[in-house]
């Protein structure tokens, strides 16, 4: 009697391992598939939302980690919140938030036009890498 159940509660064992190890191996293969078409979806997003460039005669813009606002070519440090034409509105801690309340906080190298539009500034603007190279010495 006690061998049969010892023989019972081996096999019971075995069969709870072989349960978890299959529910186990199933969680985990939906979890990648999940996270798998994940990526993909937010790229599509950001893709839409950003245009290539921005309006650079006015627009707001992220700069060397301050907000600055560009009206009529002019560049200023951008002191007070601006609402753009499609309801954005752009704080001067760089943080913009949508008509649909969506927040975002802008990075160096973003700006936002008048009419809502996010965007990269155009690389003439951008701050010029150094060109001098340094010939190594022949001997």
């Amino acid at each position: 009697s006690f061998a049969v159940q010892t023989k019972i509660k081996l096999k019971m064992k075995k069969l709870f391992v072989f349960i978890s190890a299959c529910l186990l191996s199933v969680g985990i293969t939906s979890a990648q598939d999940i996270n798998a078409k994940a990526p993909a979806a937010k790229q599509e997003v950001k893709k839409e939302a950003m245009s290539s460039k921005c309006d650079m005669k006015n627009c707001c813009m992220m700069k060397a980690g301050k907000m600055m606002c560009i009206m009529d070519g002019k560049e200023m440090a951008m002191d007070k919140e601006m609402t753009m034409k499609n309801g954005m509105k752009c704080m001067p801690d760089g943080t913009c938030i949508g008509k649909d309340g969506k927040k975002m906080k802008m990075k160096d190298g973003q700006c936002c036009d008048m009419s809502g539009k996010m965007g990269d500034m155009p690389m003439h603007n951008a701050s010029p890498a150094k060109k001098e190279m340094v010939k190594p010495s022949v001997k």
